[in-house]
Formats: C-alpha cells, sequence, structure tokens
C-alpha cells in the first residue's frame, strides 16, 4: 500500500503545467481594445498603447518592461482576461500606475465564478513592478485598480499599465495521462489485494 500510495503522489508531483506564455502587448494597435483571441484569452476594458505616442511623462511611457506597448485598465474600469473553455495559471505581471502615485489593485482569480484569489497590491507611476500571483487553475483573473494621490503628471485618474502578463495553460495530454495513470495503479493495487485475500 505505502508504495502504491508513493507512486500517486510521485505522478501528481510530475504533472505540469504548459509552457508558460509571456503576453508582451507587441504590435497591438495602438489605442485600441485588446481583440478576443489575443494570448487565447478573452479581453474585457483593457487597451493597448505605444509608449511613443504619449506625449507627456507618465506611468503609460515608464510601464513598458519589453518592447514599446503596454495594456492599460480603459477609463480605470475593472479589467478581466479569462479562458472560454478550461483554466489557466496566472503567474504574474508588471503593474504600473498611469497617474496615481500609491495606486491600489484589487487583483482576484476567478474558477466557475467563485473567487479562489485575492490579493491587494499597490503601485506609482515612476516605475514598473513584477508580482508574482502564482494563482492556478482559474478561468478568470479581474485587476480593479482604486485611490492613490496625483503624482502631478498631466492626466488623472485610477488607470493602471500592464506588461509581460506571464500564464500556462495546462497541456491537455497531460492531464489525459494523468488520469490513465492513476486508473491503472488503482487496476494494480486492487489486483494485489485480491491476492493476498487468497
Amino acid at each position: 500500500m505505502r508504495k502504491f500510495l508513493l507512486a500517486v503522489v510521485l505522478i501528481v508531483c510530475s504533472v505540469g503545467t504548459g509552457h508558460s506564455t509571456v503576453l508582451t502587448f507587441e504590435g497591438l494597435p495602438s489605442s485600441q481594445k485588446i481583440a478576443n483571441g489575443y494570448g487565447g484569452l478573452t479581453w474585457e476594458k483593457m487597451y493597448a498603447i505605444d509608449k511613443n505616442t504619449v506625449a507627456f511623462a507618465s506611468g503609460f511611457e515608464k510601464g513598458h518592461v519589453s518592447g514599446d506597448y503596454v495594456a492599460f485598465n480603459y477609463c480605470g474600469y475593472e479589467a478581466k482576461a479569462s479562458l472560454a473553455d478550461g483554466y489557466f495559471d496566472f503567474f504574474g505581471v508588471y503593474l504600473t500606475a498611469a497617474w496615481n502615485h500609491g495606486l491600489a489593485i484589487d487583483v482576484k482569480g476567478w474558477k466557475d465564478g467563485v473567487r479562489i484569489y485575492d490579493t491587494v497590491v499597490n503601485v506609482d507611476d515612476d516605475k514598473a513592478t513584477y508580482f508574482n500571483f502564482n494563482y492556478r487553475g482559474i478561468d478568470s483573473v479581474t485587476f480593479n485598480s482604486y485611490g492613490g494621490t496625483d503624482a502631478g503628471t498631466t492626466g488623472n485618474g485610477t488607470q493602471f499599465v500592464m506588461d509581460d502578463f506571464t500564464f500556462a495553460v495546462p497541456e491537455p495530454g497531460t492531464l489525459m495521462l494523468l488520469g490513465l495513470g492513476m486508473a491503472g495503479l488503482a487496476v494494480y493495487g486492487k489486483r494485489r489485494t485480491y491476492k493476498t485475500e487468497v
């Protein structure tokens, strides 16, 4: 029985997710809504912008990490990225306030309509900060920004800037192999129990 349990633990621990994907928002139409399907996700209230088109100092300019494009929540509305079918692991993202020092961003992970993760982070407008969320097995992640104090730039509001959104979708083949392996171990365990009882 111990060997059986050890085998189960080893199989469960060896199951991984697919390769991590880093969304940099490069090449998207600037100042337009991010199209559904970008990165395989559905996007709500998220726009992309080329930092070179911003004529004034702000988090839009300072929030980029890779390339020239970043994403932002339109008019400060709650933003959402979701997977239409299945679940994904949201590892982390660079966040920056567009206009306010000390902007709060409430980042929630959802699974089948139930909130299973909830983290509030604070950001400023002068640099991008990476946050490691490690939300596993979710179907959507929401970003709700609020508060902070005016940084004295030419704009105002509770928009945040995002770059290098990192996530992974579990590979269906891996999950299928896990199920087959578990079924095989269960059959093997039953056969051994039957033989020792006879």
